[in-house]
């Protein structure tokens, strides 16, 4: 399949309510309308197929399944500000009603997809973030429970290398994937069904993504740009009904040229890392807990700021010292802990180079980060009562399921 280069991903989920007619195929913009429809269906990213499913388990959809429409999240990337382009993508799943034994249980260890103060610096060739945690794995009962893993399943962006994931239990390891060449654009999901390999509750799982940024001037922040990074390690069991999570911090380093990148709580310690977050969140990788040194900053306008930078930038205009000042230094009032280690011209790049330190080594030659344009499409089903979405067979492109024009 021939996919456009503009086009980063498509996420579909369910909503607990039906479309109006009008709305069918069109732009979501009221923010309390998507949250009715936070029920995971399926995505796409280059590589990989919209939804996956064995012969024995599918997503039930419908009616009596609580799922009476769809939202099709879809991310386009135009760093090179191309004009003229219309996106024609598109995406046909097919359902059976014949319903299937089982929708399939998860596990996420990893799922680092937006945080300011993650950061991946420059030039580094094999620059690791892993998380240990501890598992917690329960059965329909509640009772403590062991599951077959069907899939492994990592995505990264564009400095993504490696990916690897390990299983700790009573103080022997198994290496579960090592994947020592990943690529953006061949993402795929590691079938496991053969090896018979489990996770049961109190496991403890180590996940690795190792990146490669040596063809980059500044630092990646963990954001939603394809120019971004990301880090997502998820298992999927061969059964469902069981309910899991799991804890523990998440660290970043460097590892050399011919290390391997597994073991690494063993030569890299949580001690001795360059950054360490606290895990608490799935999303974001939880608060900043320590950093070496003040993270390294893009020169960058991070969209989510931008209502803020010129009152920021006035506010201390008056009060800074130095531009390497951190937004928790300045006693900037942002509710989010996550950007305490934040340097300003990370954030707000324009508004402090025009007007509180023009001079400073980041400010000139002043490039920003452009903005993912992103488009939500609405779709009803409430006509599929009881159905269940079966193993995806194509992914064909549609003419005008979501248009987006670029000027």
């Amino acid at each position: 399949m021939k996919t456009p280069k503009q086009l980063h991903h498509f996420v579909v989920t369910g909503c607990l309510e039906k479309w109006p007619d009008s709305m069918n195929g069109k732009p979501v913009i009221d923010e309390t309308a998507k949250k009715k429809c936070n029920i995971p269906l399926g995505g796409w990213a280059p590589g990989k197929k919209i939804i996956e499913m064995p012969s024995w388990a599918g997503q039930p959809i419908g009616a009596d399944a609580k799922i009476k429409a769809f939202l099709v999240n879809v991310h386009y990337d135009n760093p090179n500000l191309e004009s003229g382009i219309v996106s024609n993508d598109g995406m046909r799943i097919y359902y059976t009603p014949t319903l299937r034994n089982h929708s399939l249980s998860y596990l996420q260890t990893m799922q680092a997809v937006a945080n300011p103060s993650m950061m991946i610096p420059s030039g580094k060739s094999r620059y690791f973030m892993t998380r240990q945690c501890k598992v917690s794995l329960t059965d329909s009962e509640g009772k403590a429970a062991e599951a077959r893993i069907l899939t492994i399943n990592f995505h990264g962006h564009l400095l993504g290398v490696e990916m690897y994931a390990e299983r700790i239990r009573d103080n022997k390891r198994l290496t579960l994937a090592a994947d020592s060449i990943w690529h953006f654009d061949d993402q795929f999901a590691e079938h496991m069904y053969l090896k018979h390999i489990t996770i049961k509750d109190g496991d403890v799982i180590q996940s690795t993504c190792v990146f490669n940024s040596h063809v980059r001037n500044t630092a990646t922040v963990v954001g939603l740009e394809t120019t971004d990074e990301m880090c997502w390690n998820t298992f999927f069991f061969t059964q469902g009904g069981f309910k899991s999570n799991c804890s523990g911090q998440i660290w970043t380093g460097l590892l050399a040229e011919q290390e391997s990148g597994l073991g690494l709580e063993l030569r890299h310690p949580v001690g001795e890392a360059d950054m360490v977050w606290t895990g608490a969140e799935l999303g974001t990788g939880g608060d900043l807990v320590s950093a070496k040194s003040p993270i390294e900053q893009a020169c960058s306008d991070r969209a989510e700021f931008q209502k803020g930078c010129p009152g920021i930038a006035a506010r201390v205009s008056k009060q800074m010292s130095s531009c390497d000042m951190t937004l928790k230094q300045l006693n900037i009032p942002i509710p989010d802990p996550r950007t305490g280690m934040i340097l300003p011209l990370g954030v707000c790049c324009s508004a402090f180079c025009g007007k509180v330190c023009p001079d400073h080594p980041s400010c000139k030659g002043q490039t920003t980060n452009t903005t993912t344009a992103s488009a939500t499409v609405a779709s009803s089903a409430s006509s599929l009562r009881g159905l269940a979405v079966s193993t995806f067979l194509s992914l064909i492109l549609l003419s005008a399921m979501s248009q987006c024009v670029w000027c």
